[in-house]
């Protein structure tokens, strides 16, 4: 009997309106400005790691952009070195361009054919992408025409023709990745990221 006068719900709520008529104001308005300055806090200090972490996240793949585009850049002056020197050759009306040969130097397109698998892809403009993918279709096709004959004049019309794509491809489309690289290595130096 005891216990239920004790543990009654009348009898609980009278001691703690008690207790609460007894607490000082200043102590419940200091708790509330706790409790919203914490919430706050938290909030805030949430929100500026999430901008940084995208910051850093935007920075990184711009650096990674940066480095797969200058290797894409490298692999296509070495491949329009090689075309050039077909061409050269069948001008001269040296021994044709032979892909099973192992002293002729050969177009490489590793850095093209890993860039298609890369998050490097969706942020390189598409201007440059499709230059890129037209340039190198048309060469594979005329590369591919050279390999299978020598010097005659049709595979040397072929060559002069392949000759006027490069240049016009050296004229358009390599300035675009060459600005492009620029810029990207303005933003990265803005941002302190060292380059190699």
């Amino acid at each position: 009997m005891f216990l239920i006068a004790i543990l009654s719900p009348r009898r609980l709520f009278t001691k703690a309106k008690a207790r609460v008529g007894k607490a000082n104001w200043e102590f419940w308005i200091g708790n509330f400005f706790v409790v919203f300055s914490t919430v706050l806090g938290v909030y805030l200090a949430a929100h500026a790691a999430l901008e940084t972490a995208i910051q850093f996240e935007a920075v990184r793949a711009d650096r990674d952009s940066y480095y797969v585009r200058t290797s894409l850049h490298n692999e296509l002056e070495h491949n329009i070195g090689v075309y050039e020197e077909i061409i050269k050759n069948y001008r001269d009306g040296k021994s044709g361009y032979s892909k099973n040969s192992q002293w002729q130097n050969h177009p490489e397109y590793f850095v093209w054919e890993s860039l298609k698998s890369s998050p490097a892809l969706i942020t390189t403009p598409s201007e440059i992408l499709a230059g890129v993918t037209n340039f190198y279709k048309y060469s594979g096709l005329v590369i591919e025409k050279l390999s299978k004959r020598g010097p005659t004049n049709d595979t040397i019309y072929i060559a002069n023709k392949f000759d006027e794509k490069i240049i016009e491809f050296k004229e358009k489309t390599m300035p675009l990745l060459e600005n492009n690289l620029n810029s990207l290595r303005e933003e990265l130096i803005a941002h302190e990221i060292e380059l190699q």
